[in-house]
């Protein structure tokens, strides 16, 4: 694997790093830590990296809980007046 030019973008979109940095493969468990001995100088772009993937993900799944919430109000408030009027 060749990271020598990869900028934190570069880590951000490469879907491999996101599997890595989510932990959910063990190959590309080893890729990357054999990505990381060939090019030690990365190690803080990819940490920056890192970081940002995780305040992304953080985000995103606060803005799908906020929705989920709106979304579950709006029905209940669409189904209260419903029954209100029919009681």
């Amino acid at each position: 694997m060749n990271i020598e030019n990869y900028t934190i973008e570069d880590f951000l979109m490469d879907e491999s790093f996101q599997q890595w940095v989510l932990n959910q493969d063990d190959r590309v468990e080893a890729e990357w830590k054999q990505g990381l001995a060939e090019f030690p100088e990365k190690n803080k772009t990819m940490d920056e990296a890192k970081n940002i993937f995780w305040q992304i993900k953080a985000s995103v799944e606060n803005e799908i809980d906020t929705d989920e919430e709106e979304i579950w109000l709006k029905i209940e408030n669409s189904i209260n007046p419903h029954f209100k009027n029919n009681q």
